[in-house]
Order: structure tokens, then sequence, then C-alpha cells
């Protein structure tokens, strides 16, 4: 894998900081296990996926590699072929924020157990988030991509006691509190579209009458709100 291939892969390798041993969940086509233990970074790794067919690719790419002692394939539903204790860190990307969560509480023992978690959800982003946070999980980094139209978050969590449970932390849960402390230009990219997005929807209810039409209205002039008050904080 290169940069040249996918940024949004090389963000999500990047942000693995582990160096024994690691578990990619739904690997595909085992791009970042290879990657990873081709470089040296990682000395063995689990490439997991629920699918058999994208495990054959994945072990033809660790063939091609000459990595077959260092990624094993194990046909996987989330963490479920994984044991207790077996890998430091755990790579879930490529897939909803639904599913991610799924993943993560379907054993929580097997979550509690890694020293560190690589994220990159392709929906509900700000749900992972608030997850980690109210599971003692800090965000202690994150990345944000644009590529092929469309914008891609990585982040890295350690397990930390005594983190924030309260409410109060919507702008951090949406737009990730680490790239609003690095007033990331990518985010910033970001937000400059939402808020197109969001004011062209505005624009097509105007003059529309009935409850329905009003709670929209509400739902879309918060998101508007919240997006301009993120903007603030990195613009400044």
């Amino acid at each position: 894998m290169s940069t040249a291939r996918s940024r949004r892969l090389a963000a999500i390798a990047a942000m693995v900081t582990v160096t024994d041993s690691m578990a990619d969940i739904g690997t595909d086509h085992a791009y970042i296990p290879v990657f990873l233990t081709g470089n040296g970074r990682v000395g063995h790794a689990l490439a997991m996926d629920i699918n058999e067919g994208p495990l054959e690719g994945a072990r033809s790419n660790i063939r091609q590699a000459g990595l077959e002692e260092k990624v094993e394939c194990r046909l996987s539903d989330g963490m479920q072929a994984l044991l207790q204790g077996e890998v430091s860190g755990c790579v879930i990307a490529g897939m909803g924020g639904d599913l991610t969560l799924r993943i993560l509480q379907a054993y929580p023992e097997k979550t509690a157990s890694l020293k560190e978690l690589v994220l990159s959800p392709q929906s509900e982003v700000a749900r992972v988030r608030r997850w980690l946070r109210l599971n003692s999980w800090l965000i202690e980094d994150e990345e944000m991509v644009l590529e092929d139209g469309k914008f891609y978050t990585v982040i890295r969590a350690i397990l930390r006691d005594h983190l924030p449970k309260e409410e109060g932390y919507i702008l951090e849960d949406f737009y990730g509190p680490v790239l609003l402390q690095k007033k990331h230009p990518v985010l910033d990219a970001y937000l400059t579209r939402e808020l197109k997005i969001q004011q062209q929807i505005l624009s097509g209810l105007a003059g529309a009458c009935g409850e329905d039409a009003r709670r929209r209205r509400e739902e879309v002039l918060a998101v508007c709100a919240r997006n301009e008050e993120a903007g603030r904080l990195i613009r400044v």
C-alpha cells in the first residue's frame, strides 16, 4: 500500500502505534496488515473478515508480499475469532458507525483488553466518538482526508479512566476534539461543504408549511449553528 494508492488507507496505517501485534477487522484485501508488517512497524497481524471472498484476496496479497509468517488470515464475525489479549491493537475501518459500534460492544472483555483502537467509520462518526468518550476511550489523535470527493475521519483511541461522561461535548463529538484543536484544514473544507448543503436544504424548504417542514427547518438550522460555531473555533 502506498499513499498513491489511497490517502485514506495511508492515514489509517499511520495511526497504528502498537508494534507487537494488531488485528484488522473487516480487512478486505489486507492492505493495512501487509503494509504495517512489510515495513517492520508491526511484528504480527491478523487479517480478519466475515466473508471468505475478501480473505482469498488477502491471502493472495500476503503471499505476493512474502509475509505468510507475519500475517494470518482468519474468518471472523467482528472479534468473534479473536482471542482475548491476543493482540495489542485493533483497526476497524471501511464500515458504518453502527456496525463499528456493534463490533466494539459484542465482546466487551476483548475490546477492553486492547491498548489501542484505530477507527475509521464511514457514517455516524459522532455516535462513535460519543461511545468512546462514555466508555473511557480517550481520543488521542485524529486525521481527516479528502479522497475522491469524500471525507474520511480516522481516530486513534486509548483506554483511560475518569473521562468526562456528562453532556456538553456536542462539537467535539461531531467534529472531533483533536481535529478542532489542530484547526485541521480538511475539517475546514468539510465544514464549508456541510454548511453549503444545509443552506441548500433551507432554500428547498422555503415556503413549505406543516409540522414536518417546521421540524426539518429547526433541525437544519441547528446543524448550521453547530457548523458555524466549529468554524469560528478553527478559523481564529
